[in-house]
């Protein structure tokens, strides 16, 4: 486990409900969330990982890395870079 301040440092990005979580692991495979993990969706040559944050969410990602915008309304402990 390491924190998101941890992960993320060096690292420009914007969110606007940041809290320093521990977070348990990483994917881009909405198949492997767990609990406590963070999802990194971005675009792919065939497959949209954007379309998976739902399903991300849903399996207990307490945070969402996204590349594209969205009109996403996200849970309020989950926290979206």
């Amino acid at each position: 486990m390491k924190s998101l301040t941890d992960i993320l440092q060096g690292v420009d990005y914007t969110t606007d409900n940041y809290s320093d979580i521990l977070v348990k692991g990483l994917t881009d495979d909405s198949r492997k969330v767990l609990e406590g993990f963070m999802f990194i969706a971005c675009q792919g040559i065939s497959v949209d990982g954007h379309s998976f944050i739902p399903k991300a969410i849903e399996c207990g990602a307490s945070c969402i890395v996204y590349q594209n915008d969205l009109d996403q309304n996200w849970p309020d402990d989950v926290i979206a870079i």
